[in-house]
């Protein structure tokens, strides 16, 4: 398996693990929603009788105006209790912010100020370290080459001496053949 084939795959299993957790996210709202409507059904209900308990109560005019209090403040606590009990939804959200929606002039001071200098300190660095070893390997070889030369040439100088004339004849048209071929 190739390393683009086997990228695919994780992203294809990521999809697929990223679109079931959105399903079960979705099925979860749609219960609450469901739930939500059907508390709202059973406030608006309760509102209504109390409304038809307002309306008869305004009709019948009743001196009395603290029942019509006690009554009200009865009905409102049900509501209220209903409303309490309900349950409450909590969604929780997994994202991947390029930029953050807050502090932006933070972030950009950030990125631009320190994260970049550091970066271009960390790039630099890594270039000359490279520069300095292939430097150091190069020198080496150098000495190494000039080592070989020089005892090349300090073989042919002691040999060069210790010839008679007719040897050291022999030994510069050699010399000569070398540097014209």
């Amino acid at each position: 398996m190739t390393k683009t084939e086997n990228m695919e795959d994780m992203d294809e299993s990521s999809i697929k693990l990223v679109l079931a957790e959105f399903g079960e996210n979705q099925e979860n709202l749609i219960n609450e929603v469901r739930e939500q409507k059907i508390i709202i059904d059973r406030i608006s209900r309760q509102l209504a009788a109390m409304e038809e308990k307002m309306e008869i109560m305004e009709r019948s005019r009743l001196n009395d105006r603290k029942g019509d209090q006690v009554t009200l403040q009865a009905g409102l606590r049900g509501i209220h209790a209903l409303v309490q009990e309900q349950r409450k939804s909590v969604v929780h959200e997994k994202r991947y912010l390029f930029f953050p929606e807050h502090n932006m002039k933070q972030f950009v001071n950030f990125i631009y100020g320190r994260l970049a200098l550091w970066l271009l300190a960390v790039l630099f660095g890594a270039f000359l370290l490279k520069w300095l070893w292939h430097w150091s390997d190069e020198r080496e070889w150098t000495r190494r080459e000039e080592l070989k030369t020089f005892r090349y040439q300090q073989a042919w100088r002691d040999l060069y001496q210790k010839e008679s004339k007719a040897n050291r004849r022999k030994m510069d048209s050699v010399w000569q053949r070398s540097w014209h071929d």
